[in-house]
């Protein structure tokens, strides 16, 4: 019966990937806010959860003010998955012409100057569009994902990201592909920003402490690689631009284990100072702050 129901919903998003690539961008914009109506008010996907993430959050914000972020919050990420299908269509050049970059030059600079270099980014505004817009591009990257539970989406998506140049590694291989690839002076793709269970640290995110994963801090600290951080967002006129900035932090003379915390702080403020300039970008459905802190024993 499982089966039937994955091959259904395959059914269903091969067709949304068919009919959204032929549609006109803004068609699929208005498609987008449609389907965040329909998610917000009669799914409510996640809603409550995201409100209470959103409370801790701005606890200085109305009511008013965090039911329009939770609503946007839901548009933005339904539009960016629909931009991302239209996109990536193959053969339409289309992520070129719609992808406005800022401080590329920065990461040419570093892959030049480094070859081993750590691309870090978040579950924020059009993160699958960036990873795209990097292979196009021609940067040979080897990228972390989670493999959906659904084996028929799983393979699509696969394929989609690999017709985009995509080296891809599934989550749970451990460290070493990346290690060999830093090693081997060729970038890395990874995100950091969902819950990191007990083998991540506890830091301060958005106000309280949250179990966030050190996977980049452990490499950079290993192997020295830099570490760039990069962001697609939308602006208040559509537009899609994708920014590129260099985590900059300071460890010498640090023990390792002090050194990887520094790294982390460093990146999770990094993607904070984003969040709040653009709160309805980040993926507040995830239970991000799921893993509670163990108090000490006194």
């Amino acid at each position: 019966m499982k089966n039937v129901k994955y091959y259904l919903e395959y059914l269903a998003t091969r067709f949304l990937y068919t009919l959204v690539r032929l549609l006109p961008l803004q068609i699929i914009r208005v498609f987008g806010h449609g389907l965040a109506r329909l998610a917000f008010n009669v799914l409510k996907i996640r809603r409550r959860h995201m409100q209470e993430n959103l409370k801790h959050a701005f606890p200085q914000k109305s009511d008013s003010e965090l039911e329009r972020v939770a609503f946007h919050t839901y548009k933005n990420f339904l539009t960016s998955l629909l931009e991302y299908i239209y996109l990536t269509a193959p053969g339409k050049n289309r992520l070129e012409k719609l992808v406005q970059v800022q401080n590329a030059d920065l990461l040419d600079a570093t892959v030049k100057a480094s070859g081993g270099v750590i691309l870090l980014t978040a579950h924020f505004g059009g993160w699958e569009t960036a990873g795209a817009w990097l292979s196009i591009k021609g940067y040979q990257i080897t990228y972390m994902y989670r493999k959906p539970k659904n084996p028929y989406i799983a393979k699509l998506l696969l394929q989609t990201r690999e017709a985009s140049d995509m080296n891809m590694i599934e989550k749970g291989a451990g460290i070493r592909p990346f290690l060999q690839a830093l090693q081997s002076d060729e970038p890395i793709c990874l995100l950091a920003d969902q819950d990191g269970g007990r083998k991540g640290i506890f830091v301060d995110f958005m106000g309280r402490p949250a179990s966030t994963p050190v996977g980049p801090a452990v490499l950079a600290n290993k192997t020295g690689a830099p570490i760039i951080f990069f962001i697609l967002y939308r602006d208040s006129a559509n537009a899609l631009h994708l920014n590129f900035e260099k985590i900059e932090y300071e460890i010498e003379g640090l023990e390792k284990e002090a050194a990887v915390r520094a790294i982390v702080i460093a990146y999770t403020r990094q993607l904070e100072k984003w969040i709040y300039k653009y709160p309805d970008q980040w993926f507040w459905m995830h239970r991000r702050w799921m893993t509670k802190e163990k108090k000490s024993q006194k």
